[in-house]
């Protein structure tokens, strides 16, 4: 007998008679026919600001907008545009109104968000045309907004950090110069903003491995979060050796390396340091951020069971990118009970 998935599975379009439903929706329509909702993936990463930002955006009310901005730390700052860019309708253009600095930044940096939404994901040959034409809009107009912000306001580190991501979007290195020789005179500590910087001085963004690391050991002072660089920068090594780089036994030199056990001894050592380090207060996306992108980088490098800690640290709030290197994000809920089981961890309570 058919199941009602299979009944379901079974209606097709008339005209190519291929199947209109795909299975996860199926099942998550079902389960709302049975009042049996699936659980949602939480968007806002339990950040406290994110929904009360999105209402004020909604309103039009630039002034909140400013106002919420100026109340957090910076990489609550940065999360907080991040995440409220991924929550905008991608095809909404946002409200008119921000004309202040701190207005000016949040702005340019949803615009940042937003285009590289347009652009999506997988590599730069598999982007069309009008998706490309519109991320880039976004992104002048991202820069503009920055550029406004920083001659009323002074240089702002998280600004500078979105502005980075304009100027990678837009194949423009000397911009991303520009944009260093900046973030580098600025007092303020975001890890957010320097991973940012990171990835933008990184082999595959037209820079080389060796100014990544030159980035990475100018920066990595700031505190116990800051070890997410180098385990950031172990994993992009990693990616670009052994699967992107031209250069010949490149991919057999660097396995080599990483089966060498020192390798993973001084992994480890660096992990018990952000461990202990984390334990201390710290922002809340500063931390959520560096136990993020520390988890994923042991996982691919050492083990799941090494990243138990920081899956445990994180509890449902998966931060998607510091992690689709390594797993389907496509289902982030499912992708973190699979990660979870494979750290030998207990699925978390529905």
């Amino acid at each position: 007998m058919r199941t009602w998935e299979g009944v379901c599975r079974m209606f097709i379009d008339r005209f190519s008679f291929h199947p209109i439903a795909e299975g996860g929706l199926v099942r998550d329509g079902l389960r709302r026919l049975r009042g049996l909702r699936a659980p949602e993936f939480d968007r806002t990463l339990g950040q406290p600001l994110v929904r009360e930002g999105l209402a004020a955006l909604h309103d039009g009310d630039w002034d909140r907008v400013a106002a919420l901005y100026s109340s957090q730390t910076a990489d609550d700052r940065y999360l907080w545009i991040d995440l409220m860019g991924g929550l905008w309708p991608v095809a909404r253009p946002l409200p008119s109104g921000a004309r202040r600095g701190a207005a000016l930044k949040v702005a340019g940096g949803l615009l940042v968000t937003l285009a590289w939404r347009h652009r999506g994901a997988g590599p730069a040959h598999r982007v069309s045309e009008t998706a490309r034409a519109e991320m880039q809009d976004r992104l002048r107009h991202a820069r503009m907004a920055l550029d406004m912000a920083r001659q009323a306001d002074g240089a702002d580190i998280v600004a500078l950090g979105f502005g980075l991501r304009a100027a990678m979007g837009l194949s423009d290195h000397e911009g991303v110069a520009a944009q260093t020789d900046i973030l580098l005179t600025t007092s303020e500590a975001c890890l957010a903003a320097d991973l940012a910087l990171l990835t933008a001085w990184e082999a595959r963004w037209g820079a080389t491995q060796e100014d990544m690391w030159a980035v990475i050991r100018d920066r990595e002072h700031q505190g116990p979060a800051w070890i997410a660089l180098e385990m950031r920068g172990r994993l992009q090594d990693c990616v670009w050796h052994e699967h992107m780089s031209d250069v010949p036994d490149a991919a057999e030199r660097h396995k080599t390396r990483r089966d060498d056990p020192n390798y993973t001894a001084e992994l480890l050592q660096l992990q018990a340091g952000a461990l202990a380090g984390l334990e201390r207060p710290q922002p809340r996306a500063r931390s959520l951020i560096a136990h993020n992108v520390i988890g994923a980088s042991m996982a691919a490098l050492v083990g799941w069971p090494t990243a138990a800690p920081h899956l445990e640290a994180i509890g449902p709030h998966l931060a998607e990118g510091a992690w689709e290197q390594i797993e389907d994000m496509r289902d982030p809920l499912r992708a973190l009970g699979r990660m979870r089981a494979r750290a030998g961890l207990e699925p978390l309570p529905a």
